[in-house]
């Protein structure tokens, strides 16, 4: 059994916010995605009545459940995910004409609003709404994981998309080997056709939020023999992964800058950095 660093429920809901923010990007206006399905937020899919976003989002707008502008804005979502579907238009294309008439839209009907734009506090309320999908799929996943800084590395994952189809993971976590679930998080779930040096920094970021170390600043000499065993059999992957993407790290202190002093090391370490408290044990 790992050795759970629990937050109080405050600060993982604020926690879970900023760290899928930054990782996913937050969009306040609405945007066509590239399927070509008008979106906002976070993802957050708002393209016909059926999608619960589109509901939250226009009530979120202030819009009365029988305002004409619904029907309207319906509208205007169907044109202009038609037209990026039949390729008449990029995605980018049909966002600046679809915000344009948008704005209108709500101006229309809220002369005081700020056209079709969410405030950061409705769109954390949409994210709200959807974030109990995702922690659902951690406890099936593996029951019993508490709200801790592990359990929002895995929430990360699930929003991914990519928690399920991690076996190797799920058997480090449940076996209480915590190098080997950063190894698993930061070096090996970063495959198939978006495999990227950005994917490699957010799993560093993540790996990093998971913990190589019970505690970096109190590691005994069994933890260090456990971490140093690990990383020698990966070492190979590791070493190729650490070739293939060099400017991991730099992007991912870049890019979550925010989050790094809720880190455990209060960044996103080197792998030297990540292994220096295990190797000044062992000596």
């Amino acid at each position: 059994m790992l050795h759970w660093t629990i937050l109080q429920p405050n600060t993982y809901s604020a926690l879970r916010w900023t760290m899928i923010s930054l990782f996913e990007g937050v969009e306040y206006r609405p945007y066509l995605d590239t399927m070509g399905w008008v979106t906002i937020g976070i993802g957050f899919k708002i393209q016909s009545p059926s999608d619960l976003y589109q509901g939250l989002t226009f009530d979120a707008l202030g819009l009365p459940s029988d305002s004409p502008q619904r029907a309207a804005l319906q509208s205007l979502f169907d044109h202009y995910s038609q037209a990026v579907q039949s390729h008449s238009m990029t995605p980018a294309q049909a966002t600046d004409a679809l915000r344009t008439e948008a704005d209108a839209a709500v101006a229309q009907a809220l002369p005081a609003a700020h056209g079709f734009t969410l405030s950061e506090d409705a769109t954390k309320g949409l994210f709200a709404h959807g974030a109990p999908d995702y922690e659902a799929e951690v406890d099936r996943w593996q029951a019993g994981i508490p709200q801790s800084r592990e359990r929002l590395a895995l929430f990360s994952l699930a929003w991914n998309g990519i928690l399920t189809g991690s076996p190797s993971l799920r058997r480090a976590v449940a076996g209480g080997q915590r190098a080997e679930g950063w190894y698993q998080i930061r070096y090996n779930s970063n495959g198939g056709a978006g495999r990227c040096e950005g994917i490699a920094a957010r799993r560093a970021c993540e790996g990093s939020l998971f913990g190589l170390y019970d505690s970096p600043t109190a590691v005994s000499e069994a933890e260090a023999q456990s971490v140093l065993g690990a990383i020698e059999s990966h070492q190979a992957s590791i070493d190729q992964q650490e070739k293939d993407y060099p400017q991991a790290v730099s992007l991912a202190c870049h890019d979550y800058a925010p989050l790094l002093p809720s880190l455990p090391m209060k960044t996103v370490p080197t792998l030297d950095q990540a292994l220096a408290p295990a190797r000044q044990v062992s000596v």
